[in-house]
């Protein structure tokens, strides 16, 4: 049995914030955003060339060049960043800081916090990853449990790694 204690802070809602942004979902959306800006370039630069002709028009060009341009470099990136802070900040406190307290065994996941306690078996969750300096188990309601390695002993660590090997597949990112 692994028992892990924190306190979710600033730190670990940025951490849930990177590892979201991680989420194969999210690089392929930004990948086909990416793609769609650099079709999209040429085209506006050959309608600025060709078709514009009023000021106007060439504004407009030119806005959708720069717009088309920050997509292929950071834009979505930055925007769904944006998204998932800002729905973080949204959640109830209760929900996404204070005191927790997990214990993993053979049955499953024991979990506490200030809100109450309860206990998940396995095939609650879906899939463990290590992403940075954490562990993290993905519930099948797409919550994440995220566990410090800076907090655990090393036997702790093998041990907790052991358990989510025999248990649950592990995600790539």
């Amino acid at each position: 049995m692994v028992k892990y204690s924190c306190e979710m802070g600033p730190q670990e809602q940025d951490a849930l914030v990177e590892l979201a942004l991680a989420n194969p979902k999210n690089v392929r959306r930004r990948k086909i955003a990416k793609i769609l800006a650099g079709v999209m370039i040429p085209l506006m630069l050959l309608y600025l060339v060709v078709l514009a002709h009023r000021m106007s028009e060439q504004i407009m060009g030119l806005l959708f060049l720069v717009f088309f341009v920050g997509v292929v470099f950071r834009v979505p990136y930055e925007l769904q960043k944006r998204i998932l802070t800002q729905v973080q900040s949204k959640a109830d406190n209760r929900l996404v800081s204070g005191w927790r307290e997990y214990a993993f065994d053979e049955d499953g996941i024991k979990i506490s916090s200030d809100l109450g306690t309860g206990e998940h078996r396995w095939n609650g969750f879906s899939c463990w990853g290590v992403f940075n300096n954490y562990v993290y188990v993905r519930e099948i309601n797409n919550e994440m449990i995220l566990v410090s390695r800076d907090h655990l002993s090393r036997a702790e660590d093998e041990e907790l790694l052991r358990l989510l090997r025999e248990h649950l597949p592990e995600e790539v990112l």
